[in-house]
């Protein structure tokens, strides 16, 4: 259930059980195994299991859907629930404060939240 980030900007994130089991179940990885992910992965592999997943799972032009794809909806998710622009380096690493700011647009009016006060369940995993 963590998901551990190594190099520029590490980080350890606690996965959503939904999100934990759907990566295993997806990329077909035992359920105690620690995935560890830094500059040396095969960028282009994991792109290809993402694809797979997504060819699988029924989406609409799967081929399509990529890594940086489903980071950006993730981003509008978390800053459509109210989210503070800061918090979001707390999932997605360091971002240049003129992405963070560019993220605006869709943050709701009124002051932003901390993150442990948002759904961080990505959507296609609820249900």
């Amino acid at each position: 259930g963590n998901l551990q980030i190594t190099g520029d900007s590490p980080r350890n994130l606690q996965l959503p059980v939904a999100t934990a089991r759907f990566l295993r179940d997806a990329l077909d990885l035992p359920p105690k195994r620690q995935t560890i992910i830094d500059g040396s992965s095969d960028t282009n592999d994991m792109e290809m299991q993402l694809k797979l997943a997504a060819v699988d799972g029924g989406l609409q032009d799967a081929e399509q859907i990529d890594a940086e794809g489903l980071r950006h909806t993730y981003l509008v998710y978390l800053v459509r629930q109210g989210v503070r622009l800061a918090e979001l380096e707390k999932v997605f690493g360091k971002m240049t404060s003129k992405l963070l700011v560019s993220y605006g647009r869709f943050s709701p009016m009124g002051p932003g939240k901390p993150l442990s006060e948002v759904m961080v369940d990505y959507p296609l995993f609820m249900s």
